[in-house]
């Protein structure tokens, strides 16, 4: 275990959790508080790891799941964070798909279709070739120049 995990989450770190225990309970996982028969507040640590759900003891005291909690929370942040921003890049992605949708019909009078995220002009059609049976043919016929005459060898 790291000093900076011992140093940074002192409360998650009397656990002795493992590193994959660790890397799933930065995925999820919760601090339940529980009331024991007696009345008696017991504070847990929730989080699933191999597909199971492991449960760690935290005490008795209000302030243990507080201050658990809190580390949990600065634990947990980045992924948080990760998911916040997914969130909004597929909110930016969805809308400028319909501002796409929406203005293609103007560009296409106008010439321009979008190519990825760039508006540009619509190609131009490539002029239609003719088939063999269009095609005709030219002979062509040019004046003898006296000049060139002149710098033929002679045989």
């Amino acid at each position: 275990m790291s000093s900076d995990f011992m140093s940074e989450f002192p409360t998650l770190a009397r656990l002795a959790l493992s590193d994959e225990q660790r890397q799933a309970l930065r995925q999820g996982g919760f601090v339940a508080l529980e009331r024991r028969g007696s009345g008696k507040l017991v504070v847990k640590l929730r989080f699933r790891c191999g597909g199971r759900q492991h449960v760690r003891y935290l005490g008795a005291a209000a302030e243990v799941a507080e201050r658990a909690r809190r580390e949990l929370d600065r634990f947990q942040a980045a992924r948080r964070w990760a998911r916040e921003l997914q969130k909004q890049v597929r909110a930016a992605r969805l809308a400028l798909r319909a501002a796409k949708t929406r203005s293609a019909p103007l560009l296409q009078q106008l010439g321009l279709a979008y190519h990825g995220f760039e508006i540009r002009r619509r190609r131009r059609q490539p002029l239609a070739r003719p088939t063999p049976a269009e095609t005709i043919h030219v002979t062509a016929t040019f004046p003898a120049c006296p000049q060139s005459q002149e710098n033929l060898p002679h045989e």
